[in-house]
């Protein structure tokens, strides 16, 4: 009898071995079919050895606005796409020339997240090089990856940026996850995602306007998640996944799918989600709360907004869906007006029908040729003069 039983157990656990080999498999091929036809927000091949630069081992989070760089050093980031080099200066930032008193007055202060930064390119590619280029004038690169949002720009304007020599102020806000980078209910999502409490700002909403908070047993790290000095478990998982398996893309693009729902921006209309077509009144208010008070720091600065669409937003777009009507784009354009800005909508300008050669073929960001694109769009509206751009509308 209890052979019986025990050739039963076996049988049932072979059973259950088998049916997750299977599911394994079928996730690892509809994954690999997934990344070949580039449907999902991730696409890249593994690369079969765990030694391939991630692009994360000059990120720190040991400053007041969290994610940024070492000073002084150097890295690398290999993906299907690009092969780049990484380089820091004196203060951290994205440059290879020192920011210091001496730079000239009219020298100008770039603030945003991975698409200021110049993620995946190299630094003569940058948007920021592309306007030092073509202007002659410094620009200073405050931009930082790694979940970068409105608190944390108006955070390293106030306590860094602002403290060098600049009479413009180019600020890049991009509605894919700015609404969602600083906000309270996005804490639990880094913890989850990490397994520590990374040291970055959240807001919290008080009665006279929001303030600023950190997890609780946050503490500023020399090391970035995900980097080599990382020893959490989760961390090692999703590098392993990274490294061998294409289920990493699917993973990747699940959480932040995942992500975005917990944070109640579904639309509900065209399965939109975020974006562009933000709708919840609580994330827009918390996120330009922020964003007007970085611009009031910049009060005697001339100033330009540019607005960047993702590749989702791009493709909504082309399909016909309008978003001037939004409460976010329509009061981000009053703030922008406010001081006096300049305010730039790259959807506007993007051609719907070719957006894609802007955009990197394995990543969201930039390519060499967006960076250039958006480059001549603000040296357009610089032309044009202030306001021109705030007083368009989507047609």
């Amino acid at each position: 009898m209890k052979v019986k039983t025990t050739n039963a157990c076996t049988e049932k656990l072979l059973g259950v071995f088998f049916a997750l080999v299977v599911a394994v498999f079928a996730i690892e091929l509809l994954s690999f079919l997934a990344t070949k036809a580039s449907v999902l927000t991730f696409n890249e091949s593994p690369y079969y050895t765990m030694g391939r630069p991630l692009g994360v081992e000059w990120r720190t989070e040991d400053d007041p606005w969290g994610a940024w760089h070492a000073d002084n050093t150097s890295d690398r980031s290999v993906t299907d796409c690009f092969d780049i080099a990484y380089q820091s200066n004196n203060v951290g930032a994205r440059d290879v020339r020192d920011y210091d008193d001496s730079l000239a007055e009219d020298s100008i202060v770039l603030v945003g997240d991975s698409f200021a930064e110049g993620f995946g390119v190299s630094i003569e590619d940058t948007f920021a090089k592309n306007i030092e280029e073509k202007t002659n004038r410094t620009v200073m690169n405050f931009g930082s990856a790694g979940a970068f949002g409105p608190v944390q720009e108006d955070l390293i304007y106030h306590e860094l940026a602002s403290q060098f020599p600049h009479n413009e102020l180019i600020y890049l806000f991009y509605p894919s996850n700015d609404f969602t980078d600083n906000a309270p209910q996005s804490m639990r999502r880094f913890v989850r995602s990490t397994a520590v409490s990374r040291y970055r700002p959240y807001y919290q909403k008080t009665d006279d306007g929001y303030s600023v908070v950190y997890p609780e047993g946050a503490v500023r790290s020399a090391t970035f998640p995900g980097s080599d000095g990382d020893e959490s478990w989760i961390n090692s998982i999703q590098r392993w996944l990274r490294a061998y398996t294409y289920t990493a893309n699917s993973f990747r693009t699940f959480r932040n799918l995942v992500a975005q729902i917990n944070l109640s921006i579904r639309t509900g209309r065209d399965g939109v989600v975020g974006g562009y077509f933000t709708d919840n009144a609580a994330l827009v208010e918390g996120a330009l709360f922020f964003v007007d008070q970085l611009l009031s720091r910049a009060q005697d600065k001339l100033i330009t907004v540019i607005v960047i669409p993702s590749t989702a937003d791009m493709e909504q777009i082309s399909r016909g869906l309008v978003y001037h009507d939004k409460s976010w784009y329509v009061e981000l354009k009053q703030i922008a007006d406010d001081h006096s800005a300049r305010f730039i909508d790259l959807a506007m300008h993007i051609p719907q029908d070719d957006y894609e050669r802007l955009y990197l073929p394995c990543d969201p960001h930039w390519s060499p040729e967006g960076n250039a694109f958006v480059a001549e769009r603000f040296l357009a509206s610089s032309l044009a003069g202030p306001g021109v751009e705030a007083r368009e509308g989507q047609e």
